[in-house]
């Protein structure tokens, strides 16, 4: 096989990340757990749209997949005149895709590719137009041609009503106007391919746009592996600029650059080792906090399919919270919330089964503290909405955050050369406490927690979930403990 769409696209964004898919595969990083668990969500997406197009044919291999077995399966079903084709394959000159749905309509064919998204991006259109030249050519020309996209305002209720889940946009017009260019950059790529030269391209703001690319860390192996300059945080226009001026490294910034101000503490962390600790608005901060204080944490589930009821596409669900309590200078007590994922697989919200374990669990009055307070904040207000009758706790609750990360944001407050430019927890934490780590926990990232948890609540899940569940409640535990230790350190300052 010679041109796949997500070679052709791969293609667009840089001739030698196409030469590198076709000619060295080897050279790929391996996927991340969290790219695995998108795909898999891409699987299941792909799943609920047949089912809005029900009675298909598949003419996908099972097992081993045999490209011509593919072709020839998608032929003898249109040659059947079956009125929707699932996965339908079609080869043109070595240039080959897969159209998700293709629908019948007496003698015209209308193409139907689906998107685990609510936008139709532009490289979902260059997508569809690929699709289109290949089908075309080979003389089957779709009369139409559909994203069938994720509907934001879908709300689900108890069941998953897939009819509502998604909404169809027409998107022919954008992609006829495409076929010259389509033709042409298949025959530009075929030709690169043909002749066996990689084109020599270095790396920019493509590695990452639209996607990022796997064959990233072998086109930056030029880069040494501390402090190199894609690690400046800020305006990654400097930070290219830097690139293409042959600055690979922060060290090597010349004095003399307009660097951004938040860019500056990282760039002297590093030339001189300078750090930055401004008392005064770390003493008001400090000062304005009402104890018993709750060091407090979400963990949430955001896939494209919403996965209880009151929820929407890329809608959070809060399934899990840790809180440290401390009366006065002393630890008082941990508590903590985990939900059913059986529960939440049958449709429930089990948001409602959270609030009443707030209810008990927070003090009537003490400040609440998180790091990006925003996103707990948000959380609530969504809670609100979906549970209009206990809008008066929550709204409580909102009133009392305070928002540690308000200290490190700014870097002009206090900064060390460990943060790395960076005011995440996650940099924060070792920088200011080396000793404190994630490493002895078998889940070790939001990321990771919340991909585990949603794979339960989906129902493909692998593993032994009780042990599963206790490490998905020693990582949050370890989170809110987390901001008791920067806490303490604080005081420690002054």
């Amino acid at each position: 096989m010679g041109i796949s769409k997500s070679k052709f696209i791969a293609g667009l964004n840089c001739k030698k990340r196409l030469f590198l898919e076709v000619n060295h595969p080897e050279l790929k990083t391996p996927i991340s757990l969290d790219q695995e668990s998108k795909f898999n969500l891409g699987h299941r997406v792909g799943a609920l749209a047949q089912q809005r197009f029900p009675g298909g044919v598949n003419a996908e291999p099972q097992g081993e997949r045999d490209f011509n077995q593919w072709i020839n399966s998608t032929q003898l079903f249109l040659d059947e005149k079956c009125p929707v084709i699932y996965e339908a394959a079609f080869s043109f000159e070595g240039s080959f895709c897969a159209l998700d749905i293709l629908v019948r309509e007496e003698d015209d064919i209308v193409a139907i590719e689906v998107k685990s998204s609510k936008e139709a991006k532009e490289i979902y259109v260059l997508d569809a137009a690929y699709q289109y030249y290949v089908m075309s050519q080979l003389g089957f020309q779709p009369k139409r041609f559909y994203l069938l996209l994720l509907d934001g305002a879908y709300v689900r209720e108890r069941t998953l009503d897939v009819n509502q889940l998604f909404q169809k946009v027409d998107i022919t017009d954008r992609v006829v106007s495409l076929q010259e260019s389509i033709k042409e950059n298949v025959l530009q790529f075929t030709a690169m391919l043909a002749a066996g030269i990689e084109p020599q391209r270095e790396i920019g703001p493509h590695c990452s746009s639209p996607y990022n690319c796997s064959f990233y860390a072998h086109c930056s192996a030029h880069l040494p592996k501390v402090n190199p300059i894609t690690s400046l945080r800020g305006s990654a226009e400097k930070v290219w600029d830097l690139h293409n001026k042959g600055i690979y490294s922060i060290e090597d910034i010349p004095s003399s650059y307009p660097l951004q101000t938040r860019q500056i503490p990282q760039v002297n962390g590093v030339k001189r080792g300078e750090s930055i600790l401004n008392k005064e608005p770390i003493r008001k901060f400090l000062s304005k906090v009402e104890y018993p204080l709750h060091f407090f944490d979400f963990e949430t589930v955001w896939p494209a399919i919403p996965v209880a009821e009151g929820i929407s596409p890329f809608g959070h669900l809060a399934f899990q919270y840790s809180m440290h309590i401390i009366h006065s200078d002393e630890l008082n007590c941990h508590k903590e919330y985990l939900a059913n994922p059986d529960e939440i697989f049958q449709g429930v919200n089990t948001e409602f089964e959270l609030i009443q374990q707030m209810k008990v669990d927070f003090h009537s009055e003490g400040s609440i503290v998180a790091y990006n307070a925003t996103f707990e904040k948000n959380r609530l207000k969504d809670m609100k909405k979906r549970f209009p009758s206990e809008a008066d706790f929550l709204d409580n609750l909102i009133s009392r955050f305070v928002d540690l990360m308000e200290l490190f944001r700014p870097q002009n407050i206090y900064y060390l050369p460990a943060m790395k430019g960076s005011y995440s927890i996650k940099n924060v934490l070792p920088a200011i406490a080396p000793e404190f780590s994630y490493s002895d926990l078998v889940i070790g990232n939001g990321g990771e927690a919340s991909s585990i948890f949603e794979s339960r609540c989906a129902g493909s899940f692998e593993g032994n979930w009780e042990e599963t569940r206790t490490a998905l409640l020693k990582y949050c535990e370890r989170d809110t403990y987390g901001m008791v230790v920067i806490w303490n350190h604080l005081h420690e300052c002054l």
